[in-house]
């Protein structure tokens, strides 16, 4: 009934394509009431009962092969018991029963039930995670910084910015629920123990795709801002002025400053973005962004690990982020 690829992976239904074309040929020949051999006309009466058993079959290997070709590594371990289990129901359609065997449709049905039960608890694994690598990958591609179409002072763009933050810090700690639902709905499918080495295996491949999201958020932001400040990207795309800054002799020092010179001494932003906090001394340019470079890490602090830990840790060392920085 069923045969394997040499990797024995893949499985095909075996039924030879010039039996499907005779059958063909037959229905056409009855209806012009043309004679047609005893034989073919014997193969033909069991049509009906062949298509059904074929089409089932077809589903059962569509199914199968779909479980066998898409299971990442971290998957497998999850249903390997269940995929031995079909496997060995399976095997009875490759070795033992052909098409004139009286127990084809009770091994049909067995193997439908069997293999539709665990392309169910695949898919709804599949599917969980496809949505949690969307629902992290939509976030990251909206930067975490925005500007105006006119030059504003810095205290108002750092306003601006602590507001965008906040909806931001909002919106992932929503998506952090539904990242938890997800992998509770796939835990329960899969009926796997939650303390179990494969389970936690598969919980930190998810959270790995949620910190690489993260850090695509972090990198995409520092982007955007980089853009905003290179003179190539200015003449492109004619952008305005971002902030007002100002030239001026601060402490025997001629510096750019995006504060006001005859202002007091100034404060960086917030703690609770995971910046500096109060200063003493007057910021530059440069220190104020990269004030605002450090605070985009603290989208790290706004979610967590199944194990109560953040995320900010490894935001810190990821390759990508250290080396868009470096360059």
């Amino acid at each position: 009934l069923l045969r394997r690829d040499k990797d024995a992976r893949a499985l095909h239904l075996n039924f030879d394509d010039a039996l499907v074309r005779l059958l063909r040929e037959v229905k056409y020949l009855l209806s012009f009431n043309i004679r047609v051999a005893p034989q073919a006309l014997t193969i033909y009466e069991k049509s009906k009962i062949c298509r059904q058993q074929i089409s089932t079959l077809n589903q059962i290997v569509l199914m199968y092969n779909e479980i066998m070709e898409t299971l990442l590594h971290v998957e497998q371990p999850l249903v390997e018991k269940d995929i031995a289990h079909i496997n060995e129901i399976l095997e009875k359609g490759v070795i033992e029963l052909n098409w004139k065997s009286p127990a084809v449709n009770d091994f049909i049905s067995e193997a439908l039930t069997s293999v539709k039960q665990v392309h169910t608890t695949v898919m709804v694994m599949k599917n969980n995670y496809t949505h949690i690598k969307k629902v992290i990958t939509d976030f990251s591609k909206e930067p975490m910084v925005e500007r105006k179409n006119k030059p504003i002072t810095p205290t108002d763009f750092e306003d601006n910015l602590r507001r965008l933050w906040e909806s931001r810090h909002k919106l992932i700690q929503q998506h952090q629920e539904v990242f938890t639902t997800k992998l509770q709905e796939t835990c329960k499918a899969l009926n796997v123990n939650k303390g179990s080495p494969i389970w936690r295996a598969y919980v930190e491949f998810v959270q790995e795709s949620i910190r690489d999201g993260l850090a695509a958020a972090i990198v995409n932001s520092i982007k955007f801002l980089c853009e905003q400040i290179d003179q190539s990207a200015i003449e492109k795309n004619s952008l305005p002025p971002m902030l007002e800054i100002k030239l001026g002799l601060f402490a025997n020092d001629v510096m750019f400053s995006a504060e006001d010179p005859a202002a007091p001494s100034t404060t960086g932003m917030s703690n609770a973005y995971g910046l500096d906090g109060p200063r003493k001394v007057r910021r530059d340019v440069w220190q104020m962004i990269n004030e605002w470079v450090e605070g985009l890490f603290d989208i790290g602090n706004k979610i967590t690990r199944m194990d109560g830990s953040h995320y900010v840790g490894d935001l810190k060392k990821n390759e990508n982020i250290v080396r868009f920085i470096n360059t």
